[in-house]
């Protein structure tokens, strides 16, 4: 079975390489199955170091990924990739979800590989019920809903949200997995954005609709991973 490694947080308890249990401290590299290391990573007793996070995830199996272009060529998205084998879709008129996995993209959120892999990891299926199926970055810190659009706009999103003193995500690149939930949430999030000026309510508005289990990327999570 392959292996991975993964830095010690706790002390663990595991195999070294030739199968004798070992107890690794924390700082210490642990060799586990790629099962083992996904329930270690979630619980908090382990970690990746930055650089091996963008390892793991430009080097995974994508062949489930594509991206959806909600602006721009193949072209666009193709240099952007620079050379990650990942499928391309252009806009048709709607949101939807050609793929697996898709990212749903504007190109004013400009991205590299080394995003794009990082969002497809984290909406990978492992198996567990806690695998997230959304994964969307905080638009900042400070701006909440009730600074974006217009009055009615935000009389729209209060009917459905109750308080607009909540954060907003950047709807430009949202990663989905695609499952009975997510595919309703989309459709909701492209009922939403009729007759909206305000792409990002739009999404809240379909957020607070429709359960989805949301992976919540920090503001900057993108631009800490450029180069």
């Amino acid at each position: 079975m392959a292996r991975v490694h993964i830095r010690a947080v706790t002390i663990i308890m595991a195999a070294d390489e030739h199968g004798s249990l070992k107890t690794y401290h924390p700082g210490d590299w642990v060799p586990v199955s790629k099962q083992r290391a996904i329930e270690l990573l979630e619980t908090g007793q382990a970690e990746l170091p930055e650089e091996a996070q963008v390892q793991r995830a430009l080097t995974e199996d994508l062949s489930d990924c594509g991206i959806y272009l909600r602006d721009g060529t193949i072209r666009d998205a193709q240099a952007a990739l620079n050379g990650l084998k990942v499928d391309v879709t252009e806009w048709s008129g709607a949101l939807r979800l050609p793929y697996p996995r898709t990212l749903i993209w504007l190109k004013c959120q400009p991205l590299q590989r080394k995003q794009i892999a990082l969002g497809f990891a984290r909406i990978e299926d492992t198996g567990r019920y806690a695998s997230w199926e959304v994964a969307a970055m905080l638009r900042s810190n400070e701006l909440l809903a009730a600074q974006m659009g217009d009055q009615a706009e935000q009389r729209r999103t209060r009917e459905v949200i109750g308080d607009l003193r909540i954060p907003v995500y950047e709807s430009s690149a949202v990663w989905v997995r695609k499952t009975p939930d997510t595919e309703e949430f989309i459709a909701a999030w492209e009922a939403e954005r009729q007759g909206s000026e305000c792409d990002e309510l739009a999404f809240l508005r379909a957020l607070y609709r429709h359960r989805v289990l949301l992976c919540s990327l920090p503001a900057g999570w993108l631009g800490r991973w450029r180069r």
